[in-house]
């Protein structure tokens, strides 16, 4: 009959292995809206170039400092991953029923660990999809009352 160590440890280890596949969907979604940011910087940039107004620049300020919050969001976290080598040449010589228990704590401590990175990467990820969202509504807002003033000047 096998131990309860052996049948929780793939478990654990899919656990593991799902937040880690979070992590990553994670940094692919800051990736793509870094690269989002980065486009309505640029578009933004050259309509300050029709007229200037407080909306224009403020949602480009907004958008440089998302872009800056990003960074949190995507630098990279020491990598919790299980050193396969180090594994091996630890537990080769114990009991099998010791090398499973001890895979379950190493696993579970990894998996809590990563699920912390994640939180806090997301937690990064979220201020910076905001602060783009009110970027992009004030510049809605820059654009209308732009051509608002060109219609009064030429109109």
């Amino acid at each position: 009959m096998p131990v309860t160590s052996e049948l929780l440890l793939e478990d654990m280890r899919q656990s593991f292995y799902a937040v880690e596949n979070k992590i990553s969907n994670l940094d692919s979604k800051a990736f793509g809206l870094a690269t989002i940011n980065s486009v309505f910087i640029s578009f933004f940039t050259y309509l300050l170039t029709i007229g200037v107004n407080v909306f224009g620049v403020v949602s480009i300020i907004l958008l440089i400092g998302s872009l800056t919050v990003l960074l949190y969001s995507i630098w990279p976290r020491e990598w919790l991953r299980p050193d396969g080598k180090a594994t091996i040449k630890k537990y080769w010589e114990s009991p099998p029923s010791k090398t499973a228990d001890q895979l379950v704590v190493n696993y579970a401590g990894y998996e809590q660990r990563a699920s912390s990175a994640y939180d806090e990467k997301m937690r990064w990820f979220k201020i910076s999809l905001k602060a783009t969202c009110v970027a992009v509504v004030l510049q809605i807002i820059s654009f209308i009352y732009l051509h608002l003033y060109l219609l009064v000047q030429h109109g």
